[in-house]
């Protein structure tokens, strides 16, 4: 060793052992001939060198010498060694896989898109040449829901719907129709606050209104449409659909536009008129018929 232990600057040849900290109070650096020097691992001892072909590397606790990760090097090691907190960020890029790709690489969203490329930008519950209606029950915080499967990818912000009797044009009752997933979980619904039936169903005919989540994909696979109502003193307005006969996995609803029913499916509605987050998702019961309202996913 050679040079002071103090000042601008110091020299040393061969190995220094140094008990503690080396501590440097201003702009300092290390450097290391090229070709350096290759470590040897040793158990029980940290090191860092420059290794024959000038890179930085280390030996941790007597493991292999590897190099110093860089932003512009290749860095290796076991995915483990690699998970850190926080996650990826957004402006994180990857290869895109080639089509099909039956593989665990990850996908990115060029890929995923590409692989949902034919989805559809409408679907409409299938009705027959006769129609008829249903409403919600006449007890509180009970809604009709029905169970359908989507057999395509469909990308949606609006819902169309056929108000066939009993119009509200007023700002008295609240209104809200929504689409439960499998897990019982709210995706898409209509009310963010208070729909009123000026809004809803002012007038019969055809309405259509546009999801509070805004544009939504829904992938194949079963959900349940809601259609709940705070009227429990008048006939709510009637959404019409097929006569009895539309092919749903699950029904829990009130009658036809004949009568109104006590029946539905019990909900804890949030303030507002608005179906709550979630619900118990409901066991599928089998194929079945429905009243279900004729609607028009788009």
């Amino acid at each position: 060793m050679s040079g002071p232990l103090s000042g601008s600057s110091a020299n040393f040849s061969g190995n220094v052992t140094v008990g503690g900290q080396i501590i440097g109070t201003g702009p300092w650096s290390v450097s290391g001939p090229v070709p350096g020097v290759g470590i040897t691992p040793l158990a029980g001892t940290s090191q860092a060198a420059f290794d024959t072909n000038g890179l930085f590397t280390v030996s941790e606790n007597g493991g292999a010498a590897v190099q110093v990760a860089k932003e512009n090097s290749n860095i290796t090691g076991t995915a483990a060694n690699r998970l850190r907190t926080p996650a990826f960020s957004n402006e994180t890029t990857a290869t895109t896989q080639t089509a099909h790709d039956n593989s665990t690489k990850l996908a990115t969203t060029s890929y995923v898109d590409a692989a949902i490329s034919g989805l559809s930008t409408s679907w409409m519950m299938p009705i027959s040449a006769s129609y008829n209606g249903a409403f919600p029950s006449s007890s509180a915080n009970r809604c009709l829901l029905w169970g359908f499967t989507l057999p395509v990818a469909v990308q949606t912000s609006q819902i169309s719907y056929f108000v066939g009797a009993n119009a509200d044009n007023s700002g008295t009752y609240n209104y809200d129709l929504g689409v439960f997933n499998s897990s019982g979980t709210l995706v898409l619904n209509l009310s963010g606050g208070s729909l009123h039936g000026s809004s809803f169903a002012a007038a019969t005919g055809a309405t259509t209104l546009s999801w509070t989540q805004g544009s939504t994909l829904l992938l194949p696979g079963a959900y349940y449409l809601a259609y709940y109502s705070s009227n429990t003193t008048a006939t709510p307005p009637t959404l019409y659909g097929s006569a009895g006969n539309a092919p749903v996995f699950y029904k829990a609803e009130s009658g036809s536009s004949g009568a109104q029913g006590s029946n539905g499916f019990s909900i804890t509605p949030r303030s507002g008129g608005i179906l709550p987050a979630s619900v118990s998702a409901p066991a599928a019961n089998g194929p079945q018929a429905s009243y279900m309202p004729m609607f028009w996913l788009h």
